[in-house]
């Protein structure tokens, strides 16, 4: 079931984040998961996911033909010399087997993601920049990301391949269905600098919170295994959801124990809290739900209330009720079966002529 726009993530948010390990032990995991359309229903869902390790070059469909046809031609004539990057890629692109949905720009590529240049100071999507932004963001192009004007930095872009906008040059009908114009969208872009700063667009998605269920023992766990996700829907319609998780693995082993320790410390914590709310607003007086009840056993709950009583003549005059108990039934722990009830006061009620 898909989620409401207001669970969604901002792909746009940037999170900063410090670390003094080295930077190569750095491991993302990204879980993506597609859908044609505007069906909610959730069997048309399909999820992929891989880990991505710092530096690690993946190569896309399109990175892939490109080097496959250079590794065809050999040793022909060329128009242009190789560069010792592309020299590389067409020997790693021999152990490849197919370019795939989710792959890599690393910082030896020469792939730049326009959307870093771009910076509207309006939520409106008619917004066109000024004669003097064009101009600043040419000189950015030009410049690139590793200008002597600014602190070095390393990148690296996590890639997904979606469906675009449908082609409208191939004829389809209901059969084939239709030809999508296939495009790259940038997952997540990482700036790291050499002091162990990271800047990641957007951040690690945050653990999915706490959910208490107080209708089955007070038990505590995850509203969801990966909480809100970031969305991305093309112009086709299609919509991607997708998470990015830190599956960076510590090298100390109680490191990963003491960090388990607390996360868990943590949760019961919460739930000692909630239950302490809990008692304050409702009371501990209740019966604690069970979903197993015992065979052949019918359990009644009856709450009972004396509104009103007419006919009373005189004042200081009560009630004593009896409740009488089937044969074949118990009253368990409360065996008070009567009970009286409050002491009357007369009123002489008249109607509307002012006879009583």
């Amino acid at each position: 079931m898909s989620l409401e726009n207001a669970d969604y993530l901002p792909m746009s948010r940037t999170i900063r984040y410090r670390t003094e390990d080295p930077i190569q032990n750095l491991r993302i995991k990204l879980v993506m998961r597609s859908q044609e359309g505007n069906n909610d229903t959730e069997s048309r869902w399909i999820t992929k996911e891989r880990h991505f390790a710092w530096q690690e070059k993946v190569f896309g469909p399109a990175e892939f033909d490109k080097y496959k046809a250079l590794s065809a031609e050999g040793s022909k004539p060329r128009k242009k010399e190789l560069t010792p990057l592309e020299e590389r890629y067409i020997k790693q692109i021999e152990q490849v087997a197919a370019g795939e949905q989710m792959f890599t720009y690393v910082d030896a590529d020469a792939f730049e993601d326009t959307s870093e240049y771009v910076s509207n100071v309006t939520t409106s999507p008619y917004e066109k920049p000024t004669p003097l932004a064009e101009r600043m963001m040419r000189v950015q192009e030009k410049r690139g990301r590793h200008s002597e004007l600014s602190e070095p930095f390393k990148m690296m872009y996590i890639v997904g391949q979606v469906k675009g906008r449908i082609d409208l040059t191939v004829r389809h009908d209901e059969n084939t269905g239709a030809t999508y114009i296939q495009e790259e969208e940038v997952l997540c872009a990482l700036k790291v600098y050499p002091d162990g700063t990271i800047d990641m667009t957007p951040g690690f998605s945050p653990k999915p919170p706490i959910k208490v269920d107080v209708m089955k023992g007070n038990s505590y766990k995850a509203a969801s295994d990966l909480g809100a996700p970031y969305r991305l829907e093309t112009e086709s319609g299609c919509v991607y959801e997708y998470w990015l998780v830190n599956a960076t693995e510590p090298h100390d082993a109680s490191e990963v124990a003491a960090a388990h320790s607390k996360e868990l410390r943590f949760q019961q914590e919460l739930f000692d809290k909630t239950q302490e709310l809990r008692r304050n607003f409702v009371g501990d007086e209740f019966e604690p739900y069970t979903d197993a009840p015992e065979m052949d056993t019918c359990k009644v709950m009856v709450n009972a209330e004396i509104v009103s009583a007419e006919g009373f003549d005189l004042d200081h005059i009560y009630v004593q009720y009896l409740l009488d108990i089937p044969e074949g039934w118990a009253t368990g722990d409360a065996p008070q079966l009567w009970g009286n009830s409050q002491v009357s006061q007369v009123k002489h009620k008249t109607n509307a002529n002012g006879k009583g």
